[in-house]
């Protein structure tokens, strides 16, 4: 400690940066670097004296730390700065210690080097009455080798430490995911040259856990303030949040506008699932997933959960299903989790629940790879069993015979399996529309991509604003596909009429669906069953697949209304026309494609509404019902507030256009209020943009607490980044 510090000051030893702990701020150093310090050398401030002696240690060779500072009643007084060599580690006095007095080193530890030497070189900065700042102690002489090489000087943090231009430059950097190494690089090149004094690669990668830090305590009300600005933007954004009886948020739950209004279209099938450790908070990701009009992935929601309990499911449903407008899903695809299966069937009770094919056939293939090694045969016709069995009946015979042919009844994972084939296996489904979707492998390829983007030390706001940019790349793959689908002709394979009508019809993407089920329809022959009833179509064999085993599916076909109808149930699992209803329909001689087989999720327009914004008022009225008015009345208000908005940025720009619309606005005003007098409704005050809380007219609708944007944080107060809620009280944290 500095031997001139007077009674009653107060000494704070700081290991580096400026007094207080942070970083020395640049500002452009009025001395010249060259010039050695001097007792008596003057400076305007304090900043300008620390840079002058950082620059002269870089100069020279050495790195610098700021060693004490002095406060008084009116601040600080005197600063001492030191070599970065000076004094010893705590460890190596330790180590010292315990050799000095019996030798014994006690447990062994990793062994790492010394870096510092006692070197006495210092200098000391005092503050002037006119508040300026000068030398009032210097020691030059070091005793250790100085650093002569640029490239050497870049091990030093004093030397090369990033100025705030950088880090800016590398957090947006790596908000794209950039690599460390990568980034690194690029700097080297902007300093013109590897060889030239840079960052290292930790100085980069500690960047973003630096902002992480500041986050600490705040991360929560800068997300939800984040939502609360997405909120203005779009009026239909929908978020809500739980917390506990200490107001520590358990559950986030957020739906953009975009998403609200395509799951009115394209809602009749959702899958969704959990990624684990993807921040760094431990909270499981969820995410709603469906699928659009060209088979694309569409996000219907994302939440981040506590835990994975039964209320926690319950809450998430019962909230999702309300941005969503109270419609539930026709079928749903989850993986095996017991307790989303109970709040599944709690909150979606007519929705057909389906348990991930793709989990039990990886989970199968753990317990069962060594019958695959050594069973020749058995892999294969495992999955021709759970895959190619039209019937529940067909599926249970084709098992029970699998299991004696390769001497497996007794195998406990199979049995197991077998108990809860009624979850999982695609026979039981058939008759129910999964938009060709058999598991959530869907979902599972979006965690992937998620796991490249963030990782388990991402804080909760970034994680989101990461989300976010997944969620527009999914939106703009859309807005692509349409374009293609709209500028594109596809190519016809044949003349057949049926393809002709499917061309015209279907995106781009269905068409060629459709075309390859077309191509399909070629193989195989029909045997009449009964006239103008019952067919039967026999595939004996497939021109691209070896070993086929021979397939029959019968047909049924009523002729006054052209109504048909496959054992297949292609149709209504795909939504599709199967091959065997279009080989058995060509037969009898149906050339064109029936509109009762068109179904509108798979045409050019089905995302009309949901691409401008246009919601369906009064389809979505009959949806509801009277006694979700609430609902509808947000749905209208997040309509017409946009247009409104446009409206009055257009009259605010011209005298003549404000006093036309102004009168327009109370005219229409007046009539409205007369319209809703007239049929004995009570006028109706729409709530503010800033009071439509979670998409829904009023928060009580929200049973659980939503955190609200009025609270204040004082250690929001002092963040310096993301814009952030202010909390009264006590700091909300989460643990």
């Amino acid at each position: 400690m500095d031997a001139n510090v007077e009674a009653g000051d107060l000494v704070s030893i700081c290991d580096g940066g400026e007094p207080g702990g942070g970083d020395i701020e640049e500002e452009e150093v009025r001395h010249d670097e060259n010039v050695e310090p001097f007792v008596g050398m003057e400076f305007s401030s304090v900043v300008e004296a620390q840079q002058f002696y950082t620059a002269y240690g870089c100069r020279l060779g050495f790195g610098v730390r700021i060693n004490t500072n002095t406060k008084r009643k009116d601040g600080l007084s005197s600063v001492r700065m030191v070599c970065s060599k000076e004094g010893f580690s705590i460890r190596h006095k330790q180590e010292e210690m315990r050799m000095v007095s019996d030798g014994n080193l006690g447990t062994p530890q990793k062994e790492k080097s010394n870096k510092r030497s006692g070197c006495m070189a210092y200098i000391r900065f005092k503050r002037l009455n006119n508040g300026a700042w000068k030398v009032s102690a210097f020691n030059a002489k070091h005793n250790h080798d100085l650093v002569d090489s640029p490239a050497k000087k870049i091990i030093s943090r004093s030397l090369n430490g990033m100025t705030q231009e950088e880090k800016l430059l590398v957090s947006e950097i790596r908000a794209q995911n950039v690599s460390a190494l990568e980034i690194l690089h690029y700097l080297a090149e902007k300093a013109d040259g590897i060889h030239k004094p840079c960052s290292k690669k930790k100085d980069v990668s500690d960047v973003i856990p630096e902002e992480n830090r500041r986050l600490v305590g705040v991360d929560v009300e800068t997300t939800l303030v984040y939502f609360r600005k997405k909120q203005e933007e779009d009026p239909e954004f929908f978020f809500a949040v739980e917390t506990d009886d200490d107001g520590v948020a358990i559950n986030i739950l957020w739906v953009d506008g975009r998403a609200r209004r395509a799951y009115v279209e394209f809602g009749d099938v959702v899958t969704f699932d959990m990624t684990h450790n993807t921040n760094k908070d431990c909270m499981p990701l969820g995410v709603f997933i469906g699928v659009n009009h060209h088979g694309q992935n569409i996000i219907f929601g994302c939440c981040l959960l506590r835990n994975e309990q039964a209320t926690n499911f319950n809450w998430l449903f019962r909230t999702w299903m309300q941005a969503m407008y109270n419609k539930a899903p026709i079928s749903i695809i989850t993986d095996q989790n017991l307790t989303m299966r109970a709040a599944i069937q709690e909150v979606f009770p007519k929705a057909v629940h389906r348990c991930c094919q793709w989990h039990a056939m990886r989970k199968a293939r753990e317990q069962l790879l060594v019958y695959y090694d050594t069973k020749d045969g058995f892999e294969n016709e495992f999955c021709d069993v759970i895959n190619r069995s039209l019937t529940m009946a067909d599926f249970e015979s084709s098992w029970k015979k699998m299991l004696q042919k390769y001497e497996l009844e007794d195998n406990s994972h199979l049995n197991t399996m077998y108990k809860k084939r009624e979850e999982w296996v695609p026979a039981s489904f058939r008759g129910t529309f999964f938009g060709n979707l058999s598991t959530t492998e869907i979902s599972e390829g979006m965690n992937a991509v998620m796991k490249l983007l963030v990782d388990n030390h991402t804080s909760i706001y970034r994680f989101v604003l990461q989300l976010e940019k997944l969620v527009e790349e999914i939106w703009q793959k859309e807005s692509d596909e349409d374009c293609r689908t709209i500028n594109g002709t596809p190519q016809l394979w044949s003349r057949n009429n049926m393809e002709v009508d499917a061309r015209r019809v279907y995106t781009r993407n269905i068409f060629s669906m459709f075309k390859e089920i077309l191509k399909e329809s070629t193989n195989g022959v029909v045997v009449e069953v009964e006239r103008d009833r019952l067919y039967q179509v026999d595939i004996t064999c497939h021109p691209l697949v070896p070993n086929w085993v021979p397939e029959t599916h019968r047909v049924w076909i009523d002729r006054t209304d052209d109504t048909i109808s496959c054992s297949c149930k292609g149709y209504e699992f795909i939504g599709l026309l199967c091959a065997h209803a279009i080989k058995v329909m060509q037969h009898v001689g149906i050339e064109s494609l029936p509109c009762r087989y068109i179904v509108k999720r798979w045409t050019k327009g089905a995302n009309e509404n949901a691409k401008s914004g246009e919601l369906y008022i009064v389809g979505m009225e009959n949806l509801m019902g009277p006694r979700k008015s609430g609902e509808v009345e947000t749905m209208r208000y997040a309509t017409l507030y946009p247009k409104l908005v446009e409206l009055v940025k257009l009259a605010s720009k011209s005298g003549e256009a404000y006093k036309y619309v102004d009168g327009k606005l109370d005219e229409m005003k007046a009539i409205i209020l007369l319209m809703m007098t007239s049929k004995g409704v009570g006028a109706y005050d729409p709530p503010r943009a800033g009071e439509v809380e979670a998409g829904v007219t009023t928060s009580s609708q929200i049973t659980h607490a939503v955190i609200s944007s009025q609270e204040k944080t004082s250690q929001a107060e002092e963040y310096d980044g993301p814009p952030l809620l202010q909390c009264k009280g006590r700091k909300r944290k989460l643990r």
